[in-house]
């Protein structure tokens, strides 16, 4: 939308922050739809993270690619993972009260840098919307 909006004006700083908010807004609310469907998803195993060391979680995702499907079944009946699927209205909470932060958006040069990098690509792209937004629009009445 931000890239090919009818009304592009170069230097649009209100512009880039409203699409930075709402994508941002968007984004949450997918994560909140992909979490509602794993817990759903009887063969997801959920994965306890620790991101100061992503690397741990990655090899438990390995390790249990390569167990046998019986000893998958047995994990995914642990009752850990009832506990890590289960619906937490904290965390629901927390999700609603967020403030998020755009600190690109803060900081004047790197909002600057940013909003020229926009700018190049929505030139780039308004040159050919009109035959972007007809090809999107034949895809949508297949």
């Amino acid at each position: 939308e931000y890239l090919l909006r009818p009304c592009y004006a170069p230097r649009d700083a209100d512009a880039l922050s409203s699409f930075v908010h709402a994508f941002a807004a968007a984004s949450r609310r997918y994560a909140q739809q992909q979490t509602k469907w794993f817990r759903s998803e009887p063969s997801f195993e959920w994965v306890d993270v620790d991101w100061s060391a992503p690397e741990v979680a990655a090899e438990r995702v390995l390790a249990s690619v390569r167990k046998p499907r019986l000893e998958h079944e047995d994990d995914l009946a642990a009752p850990r993972q009832a506990e890590m699927r289960a619906v937490k209205p904290d965390e629901g909470k927390a999700m609603k009260r967020y403030v998020e932060r755009h600190d690109a958006l803060e900081d004047a040069a790197v909002g600057e840098a940013l909003l020229r990098e926009a700018d190049a690509c929505c030139e780039a792209l308004q040159a050919a919307r009109a035959d972007l937004l007809a090809a999107d629009e034949a895809l949508a009445e297949r």
